[in-house]
């Protein structure tokens, strides 16, 4: 999905964790990975507390990438560091009368940022299929992606996966359908793997990261540089 995040929540994010995880820091064996790191399309945000890192990462530009946390542990010789990313935001939908269209809102970086950007959804169903007693169940599909929806009575769960060549990342989301079954109000999570290893001068990191957190996933590279 196209996300718009917001600005004004991302600079003062990074002022707050620019001022707790300082970079002199990194004299101390435990405070390797503390500080701030620049990727190719990203900010990290690191803080290391003894094998634990936690952190946030935004992006640089905001149209085509999201912002989200890190959780991992790093080894025992401090050099390498993995975990898991996780991605959040809300999403708001209502189904049309004749049950072949969706439309609605949805949000990013809740829980990363202040003020979650917004963008909006529209989806199509595949197929003239309609199940009258579960009328979400079914694929969908928008400009960027393709939707599995499974209604069980009042709460609904699905997956998405990115359309051939759009770059985006596959996710789960559920949520709850209104009285009357029109609209549906729940949360999204995109999350995946990744495996970093710190240089002998500890002033950069590289590794990979996945698309999702199932053996099948893509496998990306990512470096990153200290900012001093």
């Amino acid at each position: 999905m196209k996300r718009i995040l917001a600005v004004g929540a991302m600079v003062m994010l990074a002022l707050t964790f620019s001022s707790i995880v300082s970079a002199e820091q990194t004299g101390n064996a435990e405070g390797l990975w503390n500080g701030t790191w620049i990727s190719e399309d990203y900010t990290f945000f690191y803080t290391q507390n003894g094998s634990i890192i936690t952190g946030i990462y935004l992006p640089f530009d905001t149209d085509t990438n999201e912002a989200g946390s890190v959780e991992g542990a790093v080894s025992e010789d401090f050099m390498t560091h993995s975990g898991i990313w996780i991605e959040t935001g809300g999403i708001n939908l209502s189904l049309s009368e004749d049950g072949m269209f969706l439309s609605g809102t949805g949000t990013t970086g809740e829980g990363v940022l202040d003020e979650p950007g917004l963008y909006e959804i529209t989806a199509t169903r595949v197929g003239e299929s309609l199940d009258p007693e579960n009328i979400w169940s079914g694929n969908w599909i928008t400009p960027r992606k393709t939707y599995t929806l499974t209604q069980n009575g009042t709460h609904v769960t699905g997956t998405n996966q990115p359309l051939p060549g759009i770059e985006d990342d596959p996710g789960v989301f559920e949520g709850e359908l209104s009285d009357d079954t029109l609209t549906f109000s729940g949360t999204w999570t995109e999350s995946g793997r990744y495996f970093y290893t710190l240089s002998e001068d500890t002033l950069s990191f590289s590794g990979t990261y996945t698309d999702a957190r199932e053996p099948s996933a893509q496998t990306l590279p990512l470096n990153a540089t200290r900012v001093r």
